[in-house]
Parts: C-alpha cells; sequence; structure tokens
C-alpha cells in the first residue's frame, strides 16, 4: 500500500491519507457490494446458527459441516466463535462470491483507517496468515482440532519433478497449494504442459485429476452405468464403479472428520450403508486430508485381512450421479441441486407435452370433420325435400 519506492518508503501526511468515499470499502463496493460476503454478516450469522435462513435452517445440501468448528449452546440459542457457511450456502443460498481481507501492510499506512472498512473488508490475518510447511514422513497423527483459518507457506523445490511430488505430498496433508510463479521459465500460453501438470498434482479424488475415472469400462454389463465412487486401495484415488459391484463400505464415525470404519461385508451400493458398524454412517471424505485418513483404514483393513482369493481394493464412497448424468452428489439417494434433471428426463419432458398437443389436436380435427360431415348430410337432406315438391314457410316466390 506504500506509494514511496521499496528502498525508502515514507509514511504519507494524515491528510493524504484515503477517507469517507475513498475507502477500500466504498471503491470495492462500488461495483460489486451485491456479490461481497462482509464480517458483519459472518458475525451475524455466528451469533445465531438457528436463526431463519442461516445455517443451520436451510436445505441440508447447503449446511456447513458442524464438525469443522466449535458450537455453544445458550438455550435454544446455537452460537459459533470460529465457524465458517459452506461454500454451497454462500454461493447458491445467498449468492455471494467475493471474500475481501487485507493481505501485508506496510507500516507507512499504519494511520490508514481500517475501522472504516471493517464492516466490509477482513482485517489483515483474519482469511489468512503465514505458517511453516514441512513435508515429512513422521507418522505424526495429531493434527488440529478444528479447520477453521486459511495458512500460506512457499515451497522450497524449484524442479518441476520434485515440485510436483511435494505438490501431491502437501495436498494429500491437507493443504491446498496454489501457483504464483513462471514453471520451466515459460508461460501458460507458450507451453501449457507444465502448468496442467501442475493442477493435476494437487487433485485428490479422482484418479488421473480427470472426472470420473471408469473402471473395467470396456465391460458396462448390460449397459450399466458407472455412477457410484470407489476408492482404490493402490492408487489411493477415486474412480466411478458399477454400482451393482458388490464392495466395502466406507462409515464415518458420528461426525468425526478423521475418524473412519469399514463395513464387515461387501454389498452393492444402494444397499452397503446398512453394513456400517453402530455409531457410524456410510459417508464420503469431504477434504483431502479426510481421504488420507480413510484411505490409510482402507489400507490397514486390507492388510489386516489379508485374503489370498481376493483382487478387491475399492472401497465405496457416499458419492454418486443416479440422478443426473455428470451431476456427482453425496446421499445414495439424493437429487442434483444444479439442473432439473438428465437429458433423458429433459427429453421426457419434451415429448410428453408433445404426445399430448398431437392427440388434442387429433381429436380436434376429429370433431371438425364429424360437424362437417353431418351439415353436409343435413344440407343434401334439404335439397332432395325441395326438389320432391315439399312446402316450405316463408315468403311466397
Amino acid at each position: 500500500m506504500a506509494a514511496d519506492s521499496a528502498g525508502s518508503p515514507r509514511q504519507p501526511p494524515g491528510d493524504m491519507l484515503p477517507r469517507d468515499n475513498n475507502l477500500l470499502s466504498s471503491v470495492i463496493s462500488t461495483n460489486n457490494s451485491v456479490y461481497l460476503y462482509t464480517p458483519t454478516e459472518l458475525l451475524s450469522q455466528r451469533a445465531n446458527l438457528n436463526a431463519s435462513g442461516n445455517w443451520f435452517t436451510v436445505s441440508k445440501s447447503n449446511r456447513p459441516n458442524d464438525a469443522y468448528f466449535s458450537i455453544e449452546q445458550d438455550g435454544s440459542t446455537d452460537s459459533s466463535m470460529d465457524g465458517w457457511p459452506s461454500e454451497s450456502y454462500v454461493e447458491l443460498q445467498k449468492a455471494k462470491r467475493l471474500l475481501v481481507g487485507f493481505g501485508n501492510v506496510d507500516p507507512q499506512m499504519r494511520a490508514y483507517n481500517f475501522s472504516g472498512d471493517e464492516s466490509l473488508v477482513f482485517p489483515a490475518g483474519y482469511l489468512s496468515s503465514a505458517a511453516r510447511l514441512t513435508a515429512s514422513a513422521t507418522a505424526a497423527q495429531s493434527i488440529g482440532q478444528y479447520n477453521n483459518s486459511w495458512a500460506l507457506s512457499n515451497i522450497a523445490s524449484t524442479s518441476t519433478p520434485a515440485m510436483l511430488d511435494e505438490v501431491g505430498n502437501i495436498t494429500a496433508c491437507g493443504a491446498s497449494p496454489f501457483l504464483n510463479q513462471t514453471l520451466n521459465n515459460t508461460d501458460a500460453g507458450t507451453n501449457y504442459v507444465p502448468y496442467q501438470n501442475f493442477v493435476y498434482a494437487h487433485v485428490w479424488s479422482w484418479s488421473g485429476a480427470r472426472e470420473p475415472m471408469y473402471a473395467n469400462s470396456s465391460s458396462q454389463d448390460n449397459g450399466q452405468e458407472f455412477s457410484c465412487a470407489a476408492v482404490n486401495a493402490t492408487s489411493g484415488g477415486w474412480q466411478a464403479v458399477n454400482c451393482n459391484n458388490a464392495h466395502h463400505g466406507a462409515c464415518r464415525v458420528g461426525t468425526k472428520p478423521y475418524d473412519w470404519r469399514i463395513t464387515g461385508q461387501e454389498g452393492i451400493y444402494r444397499r452397503i450403508d446398512a453394513g456400517c458398524p453402530d455409531g457410524s454412517t456410510f459417508d464420503v471424505p469431504r477434504t483431502a486430508l479426510e481421504n488420507t485418513y480413510l484411505l490409510n483404514t482402507w489400507r490397514d483393513h486390507l492388510r489386516s485381512n489379508d485374503d489370498p482369493d481376493s483382487d478387491d481394493r475399492l472401497l465405496w464412497v457416499n458419492f454418486n450421479d443416479l440422478d443426473t448424468t455428470a451431476c456427482w452428489v453425496i446421499g445414495q439417494n439424493a437429487t442434483c441441486q444444479y439442473q432439473p434433471g438428465s437429458p433423458v428426463d429433459k427429453g421426457r419432458a419434451i415429448i410428453v407435452p408433445t404426445v399430448a398437443g398431437i392427440v388434442v389436436l387429433v381429436l380436434a380435427v376429429l370433431t371438425i370433420f364429424t360437424k362437417c360431415a353431418a351439415n353436409r348430410q343435413n344440407s343434401k337432406r334439404r335439397r332432395r325435400r325441395a326438389d320432391d315438391g315439399f312446402n316450405y314457410e316463408g315468403v311466397p316466390s
């Protein structure tokens, strides 16, 4: 924010600092006010989680997972000091798209009126903070109780292959890398491949970074779609599997993010939830770190229950696109919330009213033809009677 050179910046006079309509919050909100998710909204929603239209009173698909933040109860009011709404709540429920926060602030700008921005702009260190990050295999199992903040750290590796390996390992530990440097001394417009590989390296869900990777896609028995997701113990990623195949299932203990159990028996996707041990439910990892814990649990299960006659490395997770093709949702009977229906359903929706319209048109045409035929017969009958000499009432001719 300093206007002087980086070598010897000077503190601007007080009367030169932005004021009133020139504050950053005013400038940003001029064209973006309807899209801003603000500190004021966050604090208001944290104060009463059960208020109408708030985090816990909307549809289940838009609610946050309360396993990631603390909740305090005061009578019938639930509140939180560190909670955050889900992305779907902010984007779909509230139609917000933008969060704004201060990053590093030069000492020369300490006299700036930060309080004038506090209703719209998050303070420095609130959305992100610096942290040391070490990639190592210590087998440590201790983690923070709540994932309620963001941390930034630099990756030391400079060579692309080493960096990609480190990105994958760091992602598995729950960090989300982002790129702010040039790869291989070339930009993406000249050679996009290094940047594509970087993106693939930090995708933790679908195997090969492409959704979905089909298992045995060349042998789709009886036309069955591969619409259910399973974790592959070998690759560590997910792949789309025939929902009628039998596999073990992933069960979350209570609402704990990192505590998983495996069903005792194999089963098809639609029924595998019945095999979860008491106190656990059929679920799916929501973060890379959760997926790492589930993967380790699944591999431990395979080692401790080694069956030389079994080569099944797949584990059901509660994720599918059964309702609408290519719209993957959580829940065995969940519906797609992003579009009204699959292309097949849309085709049916068009065909049904079209057929009904054709039927109505045919009936209308038949009715018209019937009336016309009756009128023609009556006209002929009247003409024959006149020729035979019948007298009709009226004006004499």
